[in-house]
């Protein structure tokens, strides 16, 4: 009798442990650049990037950069298409390196906007050098920053974390500034 019961409690047991799915984790990768210039994560998931990895670049006012990293469209819930995409704006200066002053970040995705907040975002210049002829600056770039979106309710604001990387991308200077 003792055997029998303690069979019957260790397949108790047994199906009951085999009963819980294990807890999956996902560390979020560093970003790879695919064969792009440019590579970004979302909240540890890829940024889905144009398959041409398009984007844009220039210097605004002689000293601010600004870059736009194109992603795929997204097709919402009515069959339309939107854009998604990542704004990054930072203060460069000829063969200065390191963090870069002024950085601002912004992320859309499916009409829905996200500001980075300056004191969270971090942008760390690798490389940035001018043209001989001062008409473009190629850069490299990480950056890491904590996006919110509008005010959806009173008690929630969405959040997105985001961290990228740009190599050898040329920053052209805006016309008017030649």
């Amino acid at each position: 009798m003792k055997k029998l019961f303690f069979t019957l409690s260790m397949f108790s047991v047994i199906i009951m442990a085999s009963s819980f799915k294990g807890i999956e984790t996902r560390k979020p990768l560093e970003p790879a650049l695919n064969g792009g210039p440019f590579a970004a994560r979302i909240d540890g998931f890829a940024f889905d990037a144009h398959k041409d990895h398009k984007y844009e670049a220039s210097i605004k006012d002689g000293s601010t950069a600004e870059v736009i990293l194109y992603g795929n469209d997204v097709k919402d819930k009515s069959g339309n298409y939107n854009p998604q995409k990542i704004g990054v704006e930072f203060s460069v200066k000829d063969g200065v390196i390191g963090l870069a002053a002024g950085s601002k970040v912004s992320f859309e995705f499916n009409k829905e906007k996200f500001y980075s907040n300056p004191q969270s975002t971090e942008l760390t210049i690798k490389k940035a050098v001018w043209s001989a002829d001062h008409k473009s600056m190629t850069i490299s770039a990480d950056f890491k920053c904590q996006v919110e979106g509008v005010r959806t309710s009173e008690d929630y604001t969405p959040s997105l974390g985001i961290r990228g990387t740009v190599e050898n991308i040329t920053i052209a200077v805006a016309s008017d500034l030649k």
